[in-house]
């Protein structure tokens, strides 16, 4: 399988409250080479927060958080224009 070019690296933010999840997400994004390391957060308004000041390519964000609703939370994301692609998850 040949290696794509990409001019730059895909952004990416994650949400879910699981840290050993985040943990894998990270080591695994990190070492592909067309995404940037991603951002990842384990409560929404930490997330939002970020995204008041930068924008992401992706964000993936779990559908059941203890903190904030995760349909809540992808709405928020979409008002905020954050990301372009927004895929909620869930396990």
């Amino acid at each position: 399988m040949s290696q794509a070019n990409f001019a730059m690296p895909l952004s990416l933010l994650v949400i879910d409250d699981n840290v050993e999840l985040l943990a894998v997400v990270r080591r695994y994004f990190t070492q592909r080479p067309e995404f940037a390391p991603p951002q990842v957060f384990n409560r929404v308004p930490d997330a939002l927060a970020y995204l008041q000041g930068h924008r992401v390519d992706v964000a993936l964000v779990d559908l059941h958080l203890p903190d904030d609703s995760g349909v809540r939370g992808i709405r928020r994301v979409v008002e905020l224009a954050a990301a372009d692609h927004v895929i909620a998850f869930t396990g």
